[in-house]
């Protein structure tokens, strides 16, 4: 089974609900935009459902000296672990209350220990005093999908539950109830055989992890834009 383009996706809906399909988006407009809308959203529910396995990433970046924060990359969703590859030391995420009670005057400077999330910048305690290379794992927010031609960075085996939640939505939005209830109810299905196969690749994923890391493959934490402070 291969992934379906937002085009297909949207064809396939506006097919179920009886409207003419598209050949681009660049007039899209009415239920075809309302059904792109909810793909979208379907792609934010899922997400904050499972650490899918394929969205895994890692990244490498640099501190900067006397500067206390670093931007988050643009598709960072939830954060895993973060490593100092210049001490080998592995830093710890806290609250940002923590180290301002640390540190409340913001003088304290060194090889960086602890972390937290402040908006879009990650903040470091004690603000590094040279530059030092980091490393972050963390599960990247899949990217809104807009082209013909996108497809979900989601895995394969999410795709049915995200057909089946556009499609209770759509029906919702059309007061068709009773198909909308029928499509959620194929989401909820759809959703735990997606999370039981994930399980089984994020198993075996970590199998293969180096002896020394810790297990990064627990149960999602809160989203990136859940309050912090």
């Amino acid at each position: 089974m291969a992934k379906k383009t937002a085009l297909q996706i949207v064809n396939q809906t506006l097919r179920e609900i009886n409207q003419t399909v598209l050949t681009d988006f660049s007039s899209i407009s009415g239920q075809a935009q309302i059904t792109l809308d909810y793909i979208n959203q379907a792609q934010e529910v899922l997400f904050n459902e499972e650490n899918w396995y394929s969205l895994y990433t890692t990244r490498t970046f640099s501190t900067v000296a006397s500067t206390a924060t670093v931007a988050l990359a643009s598709d960072f969703g939830r954060g895993i672990d973060m490593v100092n590859l210049t001490s080998n030391v592995r830093l710890e995420e806290n609250y940002i209350k923590v180290m301002d009670k640390k540190d409340s005057g913001a003088l304290q400077t060194g090889s960086p220990e602890l972390f937290a999330i402040t908006g879009t910048n990650y903040e470091f305690y004690p603000i590094p005093a040279a530059v030092e290379s980091l490393r972050e794992r963390y599960w990247a927010m899949p990217t809104d999908l807009s082209a013909v031609s996108d497809t979900s960075a989601l895995p394969i085996e999410a795709q049915p539950a995200l057909l089946h939640y556009v499609k209770a939505q759509v029906m919702a939005y059309l007061n068709r109830y009773e198909a909308s209830q029928f499509h959620f109810a194929r989401y909820g299905a759809e959703l735990k055989a997606a999370q039981r196969s994930n399980k089984r690749k994020l198993d075996r994923m970590d199998a293969f992890r180096d002896t020394n890391e810790i297990h990064i493959f627990g149960s999602p934490r809160m989203p990136t834009n859940y309050p912090r402070r």
